[in-house]
């Protein structure tokens, strides 16, 4: 599976362990983002379009030596591979507001005429701040990540789902997650925690692509336990049953 997510540092959350994860099913994930961090369906379509060098294409590697090139344009990603599947996202702080995803439908286009016809598409869902997150974005959602969560669900189901866009839940799984493990999965307030949180996101998505049940999964990261690796797996397949 060659996947190439159009992200920002939430799609560096995911990816992190991914390639991992699918290896230890016997799965070969290339995976690869197109990272400026903050980066808004607006800015994605801005850099199309006027075809600047302003990307990091980042290449996620399954014994973890992930490599980073500087100064890419869009469409450096979009011809380095036959791509399957190509993700789209908003960034964090505009998810949960539906005229926010206004430019989807010119990006994709503009992704469609450059990569193959056998390509799929993506939604990457993100996930709603910790609740005792001060950033300023935050304010938008009245400081309450019960409101940014809805919000954010309710975008994907009006923006997302009438377009047919495959969804990776990461938004549902990290809600999930902290019912189960408390309100712990970010490590500043927004980004994941390089243990549970980005490892939760690692198995939502490489369920979700190769629709497959993580429980063989013998991939985890360091400083997690059997017992919880177990629980972040049953969160993953959780996430992901009414996506398949």
């Amino acid at each position: 599976m060659k996947l190439l997510m159009i992200g920002n540092s939430f799609a560096q959350d995911t990816l992190a362990y991914a390639p991992a994860v699918a290896a230890s099913l016997g799965l070969e994930l290339e995976a690869y983002n197109l990272y400026i961090g903050g980066c808004s369906l607006a800015r994605h379509l801005y850099e199309a379009v006027d075809g600047h060098h302003s990307y990091t294409l980042e290449h996620y590697r399954a014994d973890l030596n992930h490599e980073y090139t500087a100064g890419a344009s869009i469409d450096d990603g979009l011809s380095l591979l036959p791509w399957d599947a190509v993700s789209f996202q908003q960034a964090s702080n505009f998810s949960g507001f539906v005229e926010s995803y206004l430019p989807l439908d010119t990006l994709r286009t503009y992704v469609e005429q450059r990569v193959p016809k056998t390509t799929g598409y993506l939604w990457h869902m993100t996930w709603a701040y910790q609740q005792d997150y001060q950033g300023e974005a935050f304010a938008r959602y009245d400081n309450s990540q019960a409101m940014m969560y809805a919000s954010i669900r309710r975008a994907v189901d009006v923006c997302i789902r009438p377009r047919k866009l495959g969804v990776i839940p990461n938004g549902v799984a990290i809600q999930g997650g902290r019912a189960v493990f408390g309100d712990i999965l970010t490590r500043d307030g927004y980004h994941l925690s390089y243990d549970k949180g980005r490892y939760i996101a690692a198995l939502t998505l490489v369920t979700r692509l190769f629709d497959i049940a993580p429980e063989k999964v013998t991939f985890v990261p360091d400083g997690i336990t059997p017992d919880d690796a177990a629980l972040c797996r049953a969160i993953a397949h959780a996430s992901t049953r009414g996506e398949r």
